[in-house]
């Protein structure tokens, strides 16, 4: 028991020590952790009597290039864009007069399709919101699907680098 907790002070610490706290994605036996901002890979190995860690890997995410900027309220399409990477970072803007009743919704969908492929929203908050989407088919055309009720917004699409 001492060696799991052992195990699980040094994951939080390697986490806190890389300065992550952003969302995690899993694949088959691995974790990876994501953040915007530059660059950073960290690598340990930890094992012990009761588990094994293998090896954890913390990457972060940055910014590319912008794909789609736009910006309105309530119910709107956006304006196509090619996705160049499968994972795009969104930052959304929202503004509202009252924003306990504001909220502003999206899908990514592709444009030759009525299936999203990415549903996010922020609900009763104001301020700048990064969110990510993810499985996105590079060279595909993708357009934003956005919803919103008493609030006024921004989204910015970024490819990843």
């Amino acid at each position: 028991m001492k060696s799991v907790f052992a195990i699980i002070i040094a994951l939080v610490a390697l986490i806190v020590g890389a300065g992550i706290g952003a969302a995690a994605t899993g694949g088959a036996g691995q974790t990876t952790l994501r953040q915007t901002g530059t660059t950073t890979t960290k690598t340990v190995s930890v094992s012990g009597a009761a588990a094994t860690v293998s090896t954890v890997t913390v990457t972060s995410l940055s910014a590319g290039a912008v794909l789609l900027n736009y910006s309105g309220s309530g119910i709107a399409s956006s304006p196509p864009f090619t996705a160049t990477t499968s994972t795009v970072i969104i930052t959304v803007e929202v503004s509202s007069g009252n924003p306990a009743d504001s909220i502003v919704g999206f899908e990514i969908t592709p444009t030759n399709s009525s299936t999203p492929v990415s549903v996010q929203s922020v609900q009763g908050k104001v301020g700048t919101f990064q969110l990510y989407g993810y499985n996105l088919a590079p060279g595909e055309n993708y357009y934003l699907a956005v919803t919103a009720a008493n609030a006024n917004w921004q989204i910015v699409v970024n490819a990843t680098k």
